[in-house]
């Protein structure tokens, strides 16, 4: 005879609530971040009139030639854009170093214009003779130098804006492979003394093996046989 409970169910129940695994991004993600890298470099390169004239068929040399070269009135014309940059032509070529480190026969130029370089330039140019072109000075704005700066200030905060996306794809991770590990203790049983006395067919069945016991001859008349032994099984607080 057994007194005992099927948690089989309970068990399988439990373990069957495990959360589902993470669904994949959508395929349009992949191509966040390149697409905004690609943004950032053409802001740079829009914004930076320097970076725009490395790419020039002009070469570009130091603006303290082109100043050497117009004091020396060998400056045939000198054109000024928006304060940020000038270009000309020379009367005679000279063989200069480029920004790019090499020496070159210029006739024609380009060069950055320093701040508040402007105006002196234009005066000196006026007293030469020298042909000029937009020479509309006016004061120098701070816009200019924001917009060298943005390129900087965006590829910080992308990579500011990375570093921060790559550290909550791994918190997540990592909090996604606690959330697997979950301890598991044992409920206390419910079941009672009361519940098993209630239980009157389990009882006589017992009380028939004591009975065998102390009386054998009566049971052995019959053809029973002396049980081996009775198993008892249940929860605790059941016996």
């Amino acid at each position: 005879m057994q007194f005992w409970e099927n948690n089989d169910n309970d068990e399988s129940r439990d373990g069957g609530d495990s959360p589902p695994p993470p669904q994949p991004p959508p395929n349009w993600r992949k191509w966040v971040s390149p697409g905004l890298l690609v943004l950032v470099m053409l802001l740079a390169l829009i914004s930076s009139p320097g970076l725009l004239g490395g790419f020039s068929s002009t070469p570009e040399i130091a603006y303290s030639d082109v100043y050497e070269q117009l004091t020396m009135n060998n400056v045939s014309l000198l054109r000024f854009q928006d304060n940020v940059a000038i270009s000309g032509t020379f009367k005679s070529g000279i063989i200069v170093p480029t920004t790019s480190g090499r020496m070159q026969n210029v006739s024609r130029f380009s060069a950055e214009l320093p701040p508040y370089a402007g105006a002196e330039l234009l005066r000196i140019a006026q007293e030469r003779g020298v042909e000029t072109v937009d020479a509309r000075w006016t004061q120098p704005s701070i816009w200019p130098l924001i917009l060298n700066f943005l390129p900087l200030v965006l590829i910080i905060a992308f990579f500011v804006w990375m570093g921060r996306r790559a550290q909550g794809q791994m918190n997540g991770i990592f909090s996604f492979g606690q959330s697997q590990a979950r301890e598991k203790t044992p409920e206390m049983p419910a079941l009672k003394f009361d519940d098993v006395a209630g239980q009157d067919a389990a009882k006589m069945e017992l009380e028939e093996v004591v009975d065998f016991l102390k009386q054998p001859e009566k049971y052995v008349k019959v053809g029973a046989k002396v049980p081996r032994g009775v198993l008892l099984i249940g929860p605790p607080g059941t016996g």
